[in-house]
């Protein structure tokens, strides 16, 4: 008998390459999305770092409170900007498990229709086995009942 062949085997290690560039895909995208809260916690450190530093001082000028102030406004900008970037990265992600988990599907229905294909293969390859066995057993008997009579006489 031939040996098994999955004639679908090239689909196969190709959707598990896309599977594959689906993940990392993913994980750059989890990434970004933990660069803006390294970003947004960065913003707060250095926002209290600066709040604490007016507090703390003796005496504070009016410009040292403009430049708190400006400081301020322009972390609250940051903030909203760094809000819109990551809803756009959670959106992105959200998207992007949708893809991951479409992969992951055919992945595994072409591993479904391996496993079916390989066991109806074993199942005809055991049974050419099993008559190739029967039919031995036969030949043997066959010849063996074809010499008993001439090794009678001898």
């Amino acid at each position: 008998m031939k040996r098994f062949e999955f004639p679908l085997q090239r689909v196969a290690d190709w959707r598990e390459k896309q599977l594959t560039l689906e993940e990392m895909k993913l994980e750059r995208l989890n990434g970004d999305l933990s660069l803006l809260d390294g970003r947004r916690r960065a913003l707060d450190t250095e926002q209290t770092a600066a709040d604490r530093a007016v507090l703390q001082a003796r005496t504070v000028t009016s410009e040292e409170l403009q430049r708190l102030d400006a400081f301020r406004r322009y972390a609250t900008n940051q903030r909203a900007l760094i809000a819109g970037q990551r809803a756009q990265a959670e959106r992105l992600i959200a998207e992007q498990r949708t893809k991951l988990l479409e992969a992951r599907r055919n992945v595994e229905l072409l591993k479904r229709l391996h496993g079916k294909r390989l066991a109806a293969w074993k199942l005809e390859f055991n049974r050419e086995i099993e008559q190739l066995a029967a039919e031995s057993h036969l030949s043997r008997i066959h010849t063996a009942m074809a010499e008993a009579p001439r090794l009678a006489q001898e």
